[in-house]
């Protein structure tokens, strides 16, 4: 019952735990991947000391927990630097709410920073093979580390039936946990693909039409509250149709890739760039004005016309566009997809490859 009731707390730290992080990694501010192994590092090393509350003794000496756990599970998702900022935590954990510093403590820590360094080396490195040799190396690792320290601690006696009686419980309740991480690692993983999947456009990984509503309605209640403008960019590409009669569909798909390539390297951070249908895209523009729209529409518009698009392996083509622009508040929300429609409409009739601003 100790093991299964220290696996009950890891468990329900764990599935917390990796919610928490889920939430901090969409943050926009913190998805860099210095940030994300701080992340891994932190929350990962807070659990470790958090379950040491919910140790049980075992024998004449000493508690188990599963603390250890932790920091193999922070240096599988942040590696070396994720590790040894969780062992570090658990370390300064141990000696601040358990007992102080003293001997057994320091001894207690020094094996905890080892294990993190060791933990972090084994999933960097490549040759060993995949998940499962990796954390069973890592266990592997744990139990020689803990014996060491027993042994150092207690005595070779004393250490000897603790690898007896509990080595292998430990190391079976490794194994269970390192199914459970594997699992939700994979769930997260399946959920995030089918969520893109659901809102971007296969093709050019744009966002697609639903995300672009999504995302209208988010940014113009936005820029209505904080009484900003808003602009939004219509984008059609020219004769599209002849460059599919000419060179074949695939060309065809050639030139829609090539263009949202353009698009997202041409506009701004917060901009969302959408396909909108067939060979037409959008862009919003939070907190941009007329002029300022007008001028990335411009500059979106004579880059794609200066360039030539590889189709076919060998072939290459020149494609041009036409872009309808309108703004809020100039124009109002109802009719802002309207207007941007009606200005890229003026555009195409007034020969294309040209920028249409509505001015109401």
């Amino acid at each position: 019952m100790t093991i299964i009731k220290i696996l009950s707390v890891t468990f329900t730290l764990f599935f917390f735990s990796k919610q928490l992080i889920n939430a901090l990694l969409h943050m926009d501010s913190l998805r860099s991947e210095v940030r994300k192994r701080l992340i891994f590092g932190v929350v990962y090393g807070v659990c470790g000391i958090l379950i040491m509350f919910f140790g049980v003794p075992v024998f004449d000496h000493g508690i188990i927990d599963f603390r250890y756990f932790f920091i193999i599970i922070a240096a599988y998702y942040g590696g070396m630097s994720a590790s040894m900022l969780a062992s570090a935590l658990i370390a300064g954990g141990r000696v601040l709410l358990f007992g102080g510093l003293n001997e057994t403590s320091i001894t207690a820590g020094a094996f905890i920073l080892l294990l993190g360094v060791f933990s972090g080396i084994i999933f960097a490195y490549k040759r060993l093979g995949g998940y499962w040799a990796k954390w069973s190396v890592s266990l592997l690792v744990l139990m020689a580390l803990l014996y060491g320290n027993a042994c150092y601690t207690y005595g070779i006696e004393w250490s000897g039936s603790l690898y007896t009686n509990l080595f292998p419980q430990l190391l079976a309740s490794g194994l269970v946990v390192a199914y459970c991480v594997r699992y939700l690692t994979q769930r997260d993983e399946l959920f995030q693909q089918k969520e893109q999947e659901a809102t971007t456009d296969f093709l050019t990984q744009l966002a697609n039409v639903r995300a672009f509503d999504a995302a209208f309605n988010r940014l113009f209640i936005q820029a209505e509250s904080g009484k900003e403008p808003l602009a939004l960019l219509f984008l059609d590409i020219d004769y599209f149709k002849k460059i599919n009669d000419t060179y074949g569909h695939p060309a065809g798909d050639a030139v829609l890739r090539e263009l949202a390539a353009i698009v997202r390297s041409t506009i701004r951070a917060e901009d969302v760039a959408s396909r909108y249908g067939g060979e037409e895209f959008s862009i919003l523009l939070p907190n941009c004005s007329p002029s300022g729209a007008y001028a990335l529409a411009e500059n979106l518009r004579s880059t794609i016309e200066n360039c030539r698009i590889t189709v076919n392996n060998t072939q290459t083509v020149g494609v041009t566009v036409s872009i309808g622009v309108a703004c809020y508040p100039e124009v109002e929300q109802e009719f802002l997809i309207d207007y941007a429609d009606q200005a890229l409409y003026q555009a195409k009739l007034s020969g294309r490859n040209k920028t249409i601003l509505w001015r109401s």
